[in-house]
């Protein structure tokens, strides 16, 4: 059995311009600024070797019965390898879901970065951050999220897209700094 854990922050969007013209989600994305939490998603990924591939997600302890980005992104491994696996993800998400905090972003790279040294691929972090991107994109559910928690920080997106495409420049900021959320 081969496990792997990954962690990526949370991150919340001030201010944001969508760029979805491009045909290719490589180049998609958002211009904007936001900030990293130290909060973000733990995912832990145990593969033992099987006869067809499965999935089994699980979230905050609460097994899933889709979790669309997380699939997307565990497909895009699996198409990587000739092997098939029985895959069991668990997510730990420190943030509440749903509430504009990227948790669906800092899953997809978290769960990227954990399935590329689980299956030791070798790809570099930017490009499972890629997958991340790419699949986020696909399922709607962000477009500047992943490269902004890739990077961390206070960070200002000036060229759309994932990351090793956008640009991001990171503002340095003290760790005495806290965000204070109320929703």
């Amino acid at each position: 059995m081969e496990v792997a854990e990954a962690y990526a922050p949370a991150h919340i969007t001030g201010l944001f311009q969508i760029c979805d013209k491009p045909a290719d989600p490589l180049q998609k994305g958002s211009k904007g600024a936001g900030v990293c939490l130290k909060l973000g998603v733990k995912t832990r990924v145990a593969l033992e070797k099987a006869s067809e591939n499965s999935i089994e997600i699980w979230i905050n302890g609460q097994k899933q019965n889709a979790a669309k980005v997380s699939e997307t992104v565990v497909n895009e491994f699996l198409a990587r390898t000739s092997e098939k696996f029985a895959v069991k993800i668990e997510h730990t998400v420190e943030v509440p879901v749903g509430a504009g905090f990227g948790s669906s972003g800092a899953a997809a790279l978290s769960l990227a970065l954990a399935l590329n040294e689980a299956l030791r691929l070798g790809l570099t972090p930017i490009q499972a951050a890629q997958i991340a991107h790419v699949a986020e994109v696909k399922c709607k559910t962000g477009l500047g999220t992943v490269i902004a928690e890739f990077f961390g920080g206070l960070e200002i997106r000036t060229i759309p897209g994932a990351p090793g495409i956008g640009e991001v420049h990171r503002i340095p900021a003290a760790d005495e700094y806290q965000a204070v959320c109320l929703s």
